[in-house]
Formats: C-alpha cells, structure tokens, sequence
C-alpha cells in the first residue's frame, strides 16, 4: 500500500468513525479495519517466514564457515558473530510480537486496539533495526581489513569494501526512515481514531 492509498484509508476510517459507524460490528468502518487487521496478519505471518529463512541462511553460511578445510580464529569469530546478531534479532522480533497475531474479538474497538499495539510493535521493530545497522556497519568497519588478502591491490580492495558498505548501509538507513515515516504516520492516525473512539 503506498503513502497516499495508506493516507486515504485513514481519512476515509477517520470520517466513517467519527460518523459513529465503529459502534456496530458490521458497519463500513469496522470492515474496513477488519480487512486491514486480516491484511496485517497475512504480512506478519510472511514477514516472520521471510525472517526465518534468512536467519537459516545465515546460520547455514556461519556453518560453513567453521567447517571448512583451514578454518581458524578469523572464521570463528565471524562465523560465532553471525550466529549472536541472529539470536539477538530472533529473540527480540519473538518478544516483539507477542500478542498481535490476532485479536481478541471481533469488534472496531478490538481491532482497532491490535492496530495500536502493532504501531507500536513496528516502531519498536525500526528503532531496533537502526541500532542493529549501527552496530553491524561498525563490526564491519572493523571486519573488512581482516578479510581482505595481503598481496596487489589492497587499498583498491579496501575501497571497494568500504564504498559497498557505505552504500549498502545508506540505502537501509533510507529505507528504515521511510518505513519510520509511514509507521509515524499510521500511529498518528491510529491515536486521532482511540481518542475520538473516547
């Protein structure tokens, strides 16, 4: 959903609520928030998937990296660093979604709760993925001149690590302001409806 369709949604929510809708189950506002809730669901359910196999796929490269022929110390602490930023990440993304799979009934007040404390699980989610950038930019920082081989070339090689985690860590600072700024945008709107619904 893009900004303006995500924008238009809540105004148009915003209107039918204050109009007094919410106050019946079957009414346009409570569908809508009903179908926005099923909608959350489906991505949650994906977006905890899509975090899984990626976590496996680390794992599986931190696996490899320790058992292959000639591993030593250097493998050891990169593959043993893989393996603690996956935990870490698993273990907050589990506490961080405990309770918002589903509602607790099926009415506009309920989910409308659920959206709030899935609001708020999201930002907590962003604010952990901006220090988790931070603290992976900076293990990098320090990893790239471990990884690159003595020998022709070195400054060349070093640049290039350093430029390409430079622009991979801007583009996810970007795109962690982005989602910060839409999720900013649905708890504004999520707050105007809970205090209208008072």
């Amino acid at each position: 959903m893009s900004v303006d369709e995500s924008a238009r949604f809540w105004d148009e929510l915003e209107a039918s609520w204050r109009g007094g809708e919410p106050a019946r189950a079957d009414s346009t506002a409570a569908i809508d928030v009903g179908a926005r809730v099923r909608r959350q669901s489906r991505s949650l359910r994906l977006v905890a998937l899509s975090e899984t196999l990626v976590s496996v796929v680390f794992l599986a490269v931190a696996a490899r990296m320790v058992i292959a022929p000639g591993a030593g110390l250097f493998e050891w602490i990169t593959a043993i660093g893989i393996a603690l930023v996956v935990a870490i990440a698993g273990a907050f993304a589990l506490v961080n979604r405990r309770g918002l799979w589903r509602s607790v009934a099926q009415t506009p007040e309920a989910y409308l709760d659920l959206l709030r404390r899935r609001s708020a699980a999201r930002l907590r989610s962003l604010r952990f993925g901006g220090w988790l950038l931070l603290i992976e930019t900076l293990a990098f920082c320090a990893w790239i001149p471990f990884a690159v081989d003595a020998g022709n070339d070195v400054f060349r090689r070093l640049l290039f690590g350093y430029a390409f985690l430079a622009a991979w860590s801007g583009g996810a600072l970007v795109l962690l302001l982005v989602l910060r700024r839409r999720a900013l945008a649905e708890r504004a709107a999520l707050e105007r409806l809970a205090s209208d619904q008072r």
